[in-house]
């Protein structure tokens, strides 16, 4: 939105409260029209390094019980370089870009204001946990393999990576350092036929 507006002349301030870019846990890709939004945000040929996805194959308990092509390819981008470049285009656009940084309402009139507050947090009885890795080898350009108490999702973004994103059921008796965490979870949802070889560097979760 606000790349929208900065480029048809409407200035922006934006307040992030956090930093960018930044990594989180999602599936990073993308598909429908969102591809088509980037391209009116004269983002396309900043897309050029995204994976193009156009297989995809699901398995539950280790069964394959789908595998197609995909009728329109999607791309595979991580967070972390989508953020990057709709923050560099905001700002080559002219928009100020306010990082760690929380709006305060006050009493002037003003000509337009858009507050998003994202999600709030809360306890759940999930976990989601992400990590990228190199030298992974794949069956299809997107993955989803579900076991008793979650799933993992597999599927490329840029620079030859691998997004491994992955929701379970919170076990409190499983204790494990950060890192192994994600390989102690497949082997509890009956998933340990997912194995992964090259770890790229980080882990995150929810």
């Amino acid at each position: 939105l606000a790349n929208a507006l900065q480029g048809n002349g409407v200035p922006v301030i934006l307040h992030e409260a956090g930093t960018l870019p930044r990594h989180r846990v999602c599936g990073e890709s993308i598909c429908g029209r969102g591809e088509m939004a980037l391209q009116q945000l004269g983002l396309g040929a900043s897309l050029d390094d995204a994976a193009r996805h156009q297989t995809t194959r699901w398995s539950i308990g280790g069964k394959v019980v789908l595998q197609k092509r995909i009728p329109s390819a999607a791309l595979g981008i991580s967070r972390h370089r989508l953020d990057e470049l709709l923050a560099g285009s905001f700002e080559a656009a002219g928009g100020e870009l306010r990082l760690n940084s929380r709006f305060r309402q006050s009493s002037g009139n003003r000509e337009g204001l858009v507050i998003y507050k994202g999600r709030e947090a809360t306890k759940s009885d999930w976990i989601g946990l992400k990590a990228h890795y190199t030298d992974l080898l794949t069956e299809a350009d997107l993955e989803l393999h579900l076991g008793t108490r979650g799933y993992i999702g597999l599927s490329a973004v840029e620079d030859g990576r691998v997004n491994v994103c992955a929701l379970f059921k919170r076990d409190p008796e499983l204790s494990a350092k950060r890192e192994q965490l994600l390989s102690h979870y497949l082997k509890n949802t009956g998933l340990g036929q997912v194995a992964f070889t090259s770890i790229f560097g980080y882990l995150i979760g929810l």
